[in-house]
């Protein structure tokens, strides 16, 4: 009686574990890009103040500036790249839209869905604060 028990015993406790470690993939980790504003325009379309454009330069990058198309409560509604590419921003899509190329002031009247032509009036960086 007690030798079955004890091949029991002995199956049970020489059961075999096995054990794997993996590690996480290796995420590539975007570089982080710092710009500042070094310049604003206002956008009026018809004399009524549209929204504002302004021009954003990554340190060390002058070459990579881009300008972001925003309306007037400063909500950023597209950019302007580079290459003089149209980007909007769709709510709930991760990347924005390529919308066309061209003149800023056609992309700023694209972005920003205007029926005229903007006046794109300099103002100060100040006026990032209103």
């Amino acid at each position: 009686m007690k030798l079955p028990l004890l091949l029991a015993a002995a199956l049970v406790l020489s059961g075999c574990i096995t054990s794997e470690v993996s590690e996480p993939a290796a995420a590539t980790v975007p570089p982080v890009i710092v710009s500042d504003a070094t310049e604003l325009w206002r956008i009026h379309e018809a004399g009524v103040h549209r929204g504002w454009l302004v021009r954003y330069t990554p340190w060390g990058e002058p070459q990579d500036a881009f300008l972001s198309v925003r309306n007037p409560w400063q909500q950023e509604l597209g950019m302007i790249d580079g290459e003089s590419r149209w980007w909007r921003f769709q709510a709930h899509d991760r990347e924005p839209v390529l919308i066309g190329a061209g003149a800023t002031a056609d992309g700023v009247t694209a972005i920003l869905e205007l029926v005229e032509a903007p006046q794109l009036i300099p103002s100060p960086l100040s006026d990032l604060g209103d």
